[in-house]
């Protein structure tokens, strides 16, 4: 797999669809905050309905993408926090930081690296990994992110009032039951979550590229290499933890290096924290990441 085929196959498409967003901006100014609340409360929400309502992949190989993903969520907690603390962030700053360093692009990177590389029964596995991102990021990810301006109750209030936890919990229970939901329900919502992440590039283009914000680079460069590197070299001993092998533990170690996540500057956004932070760690370590994620797949034995 060469460097120029992974960056013309999948850094390039979300360069340009981010960038098509900033010069709908220069033309006419967008207002990010009714794009982020769509969403927040209908595209992404319809995003995991969907996949878990209509997963192949067994519920046993789930249970394991999923403890791997807790685990990979709590450590990278653990190396974030200090560093919050040693860059002396304030706290919507500190929430931010975190947040960009918990959370990778599993979906619109993710997806098409794992194929790529991994072929079909990788990007199964990496569909479920993207799918319990996404159920962590906007309960944990919404938690920490609400976190830095309000207490604990306002926090989880926060969290519970969002749809997408009761679109995973309702996914899994068709999913797993192999309910078969009213066709239109299927349509509509594979469209609309279908929408979520081009809808989120373009919140990026509009935030970042627009403007050429770029702060806090001793901030950046820490979060990106805790997504790109440290976050891959977690995984590696995860799964020999877990006992995860082949096809599935590969996938696990690629994605996880994976960068920032775009729907942090929609957190960040939403409540409270530094879009312009979270936007930077985005484009920087989608950026570096042409290099590592192609070192990443060297390493677990594809190129």
């Amino acid at each position: 797999m060469a460097l120029v085929s992974v960056f013309i196959s999948v850094v390039l498409p979300v360069f340009l669809i981010a960038a098509t967003g900033a010069a709908v901006h220069r033309i006419r100014p967008l207002t990010v905050g009714p794009l982020s609340a769509v969403i927040l409360y209908a595209f992404s929400p319809a995003l995991v309905f969907h996949s878990l309502a209509t997963t192949t992949v067994p519920a046993g190989e789930m249970g394991r993408i999923a403890v791997f993903s807790s685990a990979l969520l709590v450590a990278l907690y653990v190396l974030a926090m200090p560093l919050a603390r040693a860059l002396r962030l304030d706290g919507p700053g500190s929430a931010t930081f975190v947040v960009s360093a918990l959370f990778m692009n599993a979906g619109n990177y993710g997806l098409p690296v794992a194929m790529f590389a991994f072929g079909p029964a990788g990007l199964s596995v990496a569909v479920i990994f993207f799918v319990i991102q996404a159920i962590l990021g906007w309960t944990v990810g919404v938690f920490l992110a609400s976190r830095s301006h309000a207490g604990i109750r306002t926090a989880l209030r926060s969290v519970l009032t969002l749809p997408t936890a009761y679109a995973a919990i309702l996914g899994s229970l068709v999913g797993g039951f192999g309910l078969a939901p009213p066709e239109p329900v299927l349509r509509a919502s594979e469209v609309l979550g279908a929408a979520a992440v081009p809808t989120m590039l373009v919140v990026l283009g509009v935030q970042v590229l627009s403007n050429g914000a770029f702060t806090d680079l001793k901030a950046i460069a820490a979060s990106a290499v805790i997504r790109l590197v440290a976050s891959s070299m977690v995984a590696a001993g995860l799964v020999q933890i877990l006992g995860i092998e082949g096809v599935t533990a590969q996938v696990l170690i690629v994605v996880a290096g994976m960068p920032t996540a775009v729907f942090t500057t929609i957190l960040a956004t939403e409540f409270g924290g530094r879009p312009a932070l979270a936007g930077s760690a985005v484009v920087v370590s989608t950026l570096a990441s042409v290099v590592t994620v192609t070192a990443t797949l060297a390493l677990v034995g594809v190129v």
